[in-house]
């Protein structure tokens, strides 16, 4: 009942226990062997001594019936395993809770401390396809490169070309006549209309802004 739902083991051929649990076919259970002046009992495993098992009254003869004919006569070894348990193996086994945390702080301290290959690539830039990004660009490079002039041009340009199609009169004429014709029109001062149409001293970036924002105010008017 203790032994034969466990594991089983085979002699050696021309070897006969002097008493035994089991048969050569089938595998034995538990065998007792000659050995010198005494005997020696060999068990399949020794699940019938762990606590559980002795732990019930039906149970607790096993161990005593195994170490009877010693008993009051020589000593009885138990031997579990003749082969020493490797210390790495008993850390493997047993030791975790101790050096898995550890083992994590280790490669945490690591990924923190070691040496990054790399700086960190940042995120690719989406596409960008709006054009006032592009002009507002093309604007600033070259307003830093001295082209004001080239600027200045685009925005009269663009204030001529609306008073063509609003007032095609004024648009034809030509010096002091179409200063004063815009003045009268948008109500601003002959002299701040005449600043606003001359190209001259557009190289300066406050004379620039300052004639840029005038056209561009004279022509919302129009």
């Amino acid at each position: 009942m203790e032994l034969c739902a466990g594991w089983r083991f085979s002699l050696r051929d021309g070897t006969t226990p002097r008493r035994a649990w089991g048969d050569a076919d089938d595998g034995y259970v538990f065998a007792r062997l000659s050995h010198g002046k005494g005997t020696v009992d060999v068990v399949a495993d020794f699940d019938f001594l762990d606590n559980d098992a002795l732990g019930e009254a039906t149970h607790r003869p096993s161990p005593g019936n195994c170490s009877r004919p010693t008993t009051g006569a020589a000593p009885c070894t138990l031997v579990h395993d003749t082969a020493p348990e490797s210390l790495w193996r008993r850390l493997a086994r047993d030791g975790w809770p101790l050096w898995l945390p550890l083992a994590l702080l280790l490669a945490g301290w690591l990924w923190r401390h070691g040496q990054r290959f790399g700086p960190w690539l940042p995120s690719p830039a989406g596409a960008r396809r709006s054009l006032h990004e592009h002009l507002r660009a093309s604007g600033a490079l070259l307003l830093r490169h001295g082209q004001s002039p080239l600027l200045y041009d685009a925005v009269r340009e663009a204030f001529m070309a609306r008073l063509r199609r609003r007032d095609p009169a004024t648009a034809a004429l030509s010096g002091e006549a179409r200063v004063h014709a815009l003045a009268e029109r948008l109500q601003y001062p002959h002299t701040t209309v005449r600043d606003a149409l001359t190209r001259a001293g557009t190289w300066d970036r406050h004379t620039y802004f300052a004639r840029v924002r005038t056209l561009i105010q004279m022509r919302n008017r129009l």
